[in-house]
């Protein structure tokens, strides 16, 4: 599998714990808001490492649609990361200087989630038109779907926040952190799809690979006898 995913399924269980209802509670707001941070870290290390491996060609002339909207969808991606980590380490250091914040637990970023929702965009244009990219089998449809899904999800949470004052929040914070921890199981699912996926190929291949070895190698001369 490919290391981002692996780096997106290990941030949004990072996001579970911490906006699992009763973890604030348990461990501080501080700390709530560090493992959302760390959280964030490894959803945009993932973002980095998709641009590396999408990114084998910056987009120019002669790049294919399909090839646009993947590497397009994973430089938004990253851009969606570092807002996150903005908006995060600033509830960080709220909870950590001002009275008044003591108990913020930071919540879905609007700008970060937009630019999440925009990044699973591209990627439904890119795996489209798999034929396309530099490696079909590096998006498919079920994984793309599902980072969609997560997207909105974290979006809604967003929404919820950011429409309400600060003092109406709190009788919402369920559904918030319920938009929150949907959009992180739906990336996990992302992540468990494209395993499945690629489990699913290598078994295909193995005939064929079995097939070639049997078959060995030959010029194609006849024995003389």
């Amino acid at each position: 599998m490919r290391r981002e995913a692996w780096g997106f399924a290990a941030g949004s269980v990072l996001f579970i714990v911490a906006a699992y209802t009763h973890t604030m509670a348990v461990i501080g707001t501080v700390a709530t808001n560090l493992v959302y941070l760390c959280g964030s870290a490894l959803f945009t290390w993932a973002a980095i490492e998709q641009l590396r491996l999408d990114g084998r060609r910056v987009p120019h002339r002669g790049s294919t649609p399909g090839n646009l909207a993947d590497w397009w969808a994973a430089a938004t991606r990253l851009l969606g990361g570092v807002l996150f980590n903005v908006s995060i380490l600033g509830s960080l250091i709220a909870s950590l200087t001002d009275i008044d914040a003591g108990d913020v637990v930071w919540t879905s970023a609007p700008w970060g989630s937009a630019a999440y929702v925009a990044a699973a965009t591209l990627a439904l244009v890119a795996v489209s038109k798999r034929e396309q990219l530099w490696d079909p089998r590096a998006r498919t449809p079920a994984t793309t779907w599902l980072t969609m899904l997560g997207s909105l999800s974290f979006a809604a949470a967003s929404v919820i926040d950011y429409a309400l004052p600060p003092g109406e929040q709190r009788p919402l914070a369920g559904g918030i952190a319920a938009a929150t921890m949907t959009g992180a199981v739906a990336f996990i699912a992302a992540t468990l799809a494209s395993h499945a996926s690629e489990a699913a190929q290598r078994r295909d291949e193995r005939p064929e690979q079995k097939r070639k070895a049997a078959d060995g190698p030959h010029d194609g001369r006849l024995s003389s006898g």
